[in-house]
């Protein structure tokens, strides 16, 4: 004889999972967060770096992502940049 699960059952499986994935975003948010942070800084120290933008500029590479722009931008407002 097979045993048969209830239907409530699976709904009930069904909304604890998703209880436990709604109570995890927050936790998966600020490591999204503390990871973008760390990207932003690498980026940073590369855009204010003068030897990666003339290998940029060796290697035809104008543009850069949307998400990069204002970084981009700042870092070169200190540094003078050839275009």
């Amino acid at each position: 004889m097979k045993r048969r699960r209830a239907r409530s059952s699976k709904k009930a499986v069904l909304q604890s999972r998703r209880v436990t994935y709604a109570l995890a975003l927050p936790v998966r948010g600020n490591a999204v967060a503390r990871q973008w942070q760390t990207l932003e800084q690498v980026f940073r120290e590369l855009f204010a770096d003068e030897n990666f933008l003339t290998l940029l500029e060796a290697e035809s590479m104008t543009m850069v992502p949307q998400k990069f722009q204002a970084l981009f931008e700042e870092v070169s407002r200190e540094h003078e940049i050839r275009k």
